[in-house]
């Protein structure tokens, strides 16, 4: 019983040494804009993307999805794929 429990604790605390992280992010990042290019909202995606591209050491690209308000894009970021990382940018009216 001491044989079976030390055993169980000393592969408990080896356990975490085999386990490898992964390096986050893996894939490209994909900034989905859902408006057309050069207005305001895909501009300021742009920006982001230049700026968080040399701190995630990934590339970051812009995919412009615009039509049917919005709606477009939106489907397009919540479809899961193994591509990219993906995120969308949208802008709101209003305060």
């Amino acid at each position: 019983m001491i044989c079976t429990l030390a055993v169980t604790i000393v592969l408990a605390h080896a356990a975490p040494l085999t386990a490898q992280a992964q390096t986050y992010p893996n894939r490209p990042v994909k900034i989905i804009v859902p408006t057309p290019p050069g207005g305001p909202v895909d501009v300021m995606a742009r920006l982001v993307a230049n700026q968080i591209a040399p701190l995630l050491g990934q590339s970051v690209f812009i995919d412009n999805r615009a039509g049917a308000a919005n709606t477009l894009g939106s489907a397009e970021a919540a479809v899961r794929r193994r591509t990219a990382i993906r995120f969308s940018i949208r802008a709101r009216a209003g305060s």
